[in-house]
């Protein structure tokens, strides 16, 4: 057995500063909206694609996102089990998730240990996100890994959406399986709420290469003249049986489901995410004062069980 545990806490204050305006400007009061993030537009010099909501909603089965990226140019995608869920890993102009930028909110996904983003860590993540950008090559990403092969930033839902229930569910081949509910406030009292959660199961196409998986996502919201607050959790818990090692052609040829690894190699992993984000601005004549400040939290769990003989 063995077990691995990683946790970072960064603290990013930026963008604090001070235009000046003529004298003779009528200052009004305006709301703020939810925590702005950065991403590119129509003037900025980066190749990019945007996938909304309605597009996600589309082809989001609880498939891995790195299967919905791939539809996208430039991107591969494989899985260890042959299916949508548990493990998958995915390219951009030929080089892996680690030398790709991943955000949530403009903060970091890519893990500590090695710098790669792995979606599935959050299992059926792309329930809860409104809003994708892939940017192809260098971009304007500003926090957390190199965007050498490029970035994808995701969007979490706008909690200031009306209020809603939904409750939902799939079923497809080799047993697999997706059930979620979601319940959104919208805004009340300067207050909004979002809460989801889900579990997703497969047998996998490979032989003993299950998943099972749930996970949840919260993300609430306070707003008010001067200032905004958004807070995200997001957790995941997954068991996999494991199916990442090599067969050889030959045994290829005669069952293409045939799994490398051993039926009790099983992989139990749990891994959580808090995200505080606030944007306070202040008006005046002759001058406007906005100032971001970022916290974050990832903190991860793994327990690996194999036996061989040797």
């Amino acid at each position: 057995m063995k077990r691995h545990l990683s946790a970072t806490v960064s603290v990013l204050l930026w963008t604090l500063f001070v235009n000046a305006q003529d004298k003779d400007t009528i200052t009004t009061q305006k709301k703020l909206g939810e925590v702005v993030i950065y991403k590119a537009n129509t003037v900025t010099p980066v190749t990019y694609q945007n996938l909304n909501m309605q597009v996600i909603d589309q082809k989001n089965t609880g498939q891995e996102p790195s299967f919905l990226l791939s539809e996208t140019p430039s991107i591969t995608v494989y899985s260890d089990a042959g299916s949508y869920q548990g493990y998958s890993y995915y390219r951009m102009r030929g080089m892996d998730q680690t030398r790709i930028n991943t955000t949530l909110d403009g903060m970091p996904l890519n893990e500590p240990e090695d710098q790669g983003a792995y979606f599935s860590n959050y299992p059926d993540i792309l329930n809860s996100i409104s809003n994708i950008q892939v940017q192809r090559g260098v971009g304007i990403s500003k926090n957390g890994a190199a965007s050498y092969a490029g970035s994808v930033q995701l969007f979490s839902p706008d909690v200031r959406d009306s209020a809603k229930t939904t409750i939902g569910g799939g079923y497809g081949a080799y047993n697999s399986y997706r059930l979620f509910g979601e319940y959104q406030t919208g805004v009340r009292n300067h207050k909004a709420l979002y809460i989801r959660a889900s579990q997703v199961a497969t047998d996998g196409y490979k032989y003993h290469s299950a998943n099972h998986s749930q996970s949840i996502f919260v993300s609430g919201g306070l707003f008010y003249d001067k200032s905004t607050w958004k807070l995200n959790v997001m957790a995941g818990h997954q068991k996999n049986d494991m199916a990442w090692l090599g067969v050889a052609d030959t045994l290829i040829a005669k069952d293409r489901r045939t799994n490398g690894n051993l039926s009790d190699e099983k992989d139990h992993f749990f891994q959580g995410l808090v995200q505080l984000q606030n944007i306070w601005q202040h008006r005046a004549v002759g001058y406007r004062v906005r100032s971001h400040l970022c916290l974050l939290c990832i903190q991860g769990q793994c327990a690996y069980m194999a036996h061989r003989d040797c």
